[in-house]
């Protein structure tokens, strides 16, 4: 499909002077080389779209006779593949970004198709791509169908897909300021950027074993984290939930310890079991008496100005840090929720 003029050599037998070749029955240009040779110019026009032509060649009368026909067929040209784009989802909302396209038999002139619309598009080679995707096609979840067309006569690539997702469902919203908090899903290897909605702030976690303060890149329940936040930062539904079919465990070494509540609802400590190096256990009020922990927890909400205390009576607040000592390595139990 879409060739130039060009110039068919006709071979068989009993060609006589003044014979015709014929194209689907219509004469075409027709030169008689012998009895057994002639060519004929076939037009570009019939060469424009794909198809099987029947060719003949008649003698002229008196005793004219018209061969049986042979094929000559008009192949479509092979259509462009498709087999990656980068990136290939993004979250409802997102600016506009730039999408790479890799495959095969990319044409100069291709367009890149979203949903069957045509993008900018930049042809870098015949196996890379790159078209512009503008913010309003990303402005709510959806699956859009990519593909690539080269340009008549040629064809279109088969699709890939690009999922617009919505954004991650906040499980709670931290006001600005400095504060102590906690998480209640389990962040690891996950990364801040992809757990709060504003990541630019480091996470700090006093460390009793060394005596200083360590920064974090993942979140964990039952820790708790030290950050001043400039503005609300909301903690997305990102992490995966602790298991509830066995209490959670909060390690705690000698000395002061930065705890939080490892579920979305309040624990009293009257609940926790707290369980000694030795592996003994008991209540967090046998705990306190026995020289194990201390009965006073501090907690620093946003907003606060003095620590707050939380006395045996009072429980771990979801979201919120707190300070526990322990005089020795132990063990929190929260019980499952």
């Amino acid at each position: 499909v879409g060739s130039p003029d060009l110039t068919l050599a006709v071979t068989g037998t009993l060609f006589t002077s003044g014979a015709v070749v014929n194209w689907n029955g219509k004469p075409l240009a027709t030169t008689v080389v012998s009895g057994t040779q002639a060519t004929a110019v076939v037009p570009a026009a019939l060469l424009s779209t794909a198809g099987t032509a029947q060719v003949t060649l008649a003698n002229p009368a008196p005793g004219g006779g018209e061969s049986a026909a042979l094929p000559f067929v008009v192949a479509a040209p092979p259509a462009p593949t498709l087999t990656a784009l980068s990136p290939s989802t993004a979250l409802a909302g997102s600016p506009g970004l730039t999408l790479a396209l890799t495959g095969t038999l990319f044409a100069p002139g291709a367009v890149v198709n979203w949903n069957g619309k045509p993008l900018a598009t930049k042809v870098v080679s015949d196996t890379q791509a790159t078209a512009v995707v503008p913010a309003a096609l990303l402005s709510a979840a959806s699956t859009a169908q990519v593909t690539i067309a080269d340009p008549a006569p040629g064809g279109q690539s088969a699709a890939l897909p690009f999922v617009v997702t919505a954004p991650p469902v906040p499980l709670h919203t931290f006001p600005a300021g400095l504060q102590m908090l906690s998480v209640t899903e389990d962040y690891t290897n996950v990364g801040l950027s992809a757990a709060l909605s504003d990541s630019t702030h480091p996470m700090v976690v006093w460390n009793p074993a060394t005596g200083v303060y360590d920064a974090h890149t993942d979140l964990h329940p039952g820790v708790g984290y030290w950050v001043r936040l400039s503005r609300a930062t909301d903690l997305l539904d990102t992490g995966a939930l602790p298991l509830t079919t066995a209490p959670f465990p909060i390690p705690l070494k000698a000395g002061w310890n930065m705890i939080g509540d490892p579920f979305p609802s309040p624990v009293a400590l009257s609940s926790l079991t707290v369980r000694d190096a030795a592996g003994t256990s008991g209540t967090f009020r046998q705990a306190v008496s026995g020289g194990v922990v201390s009965g006073t927890l501090y907690a620093y909400p946003a907003g606060s100005t003095q620590y707050q205390t939380v006395g045996q009576g009072g429980s771990l607040t979801p979201f919120d840090g707190e300070w526990i000592y322990a005089f020795r390595d132990c063990t929190l139990l929260v019980p499952a929720r």
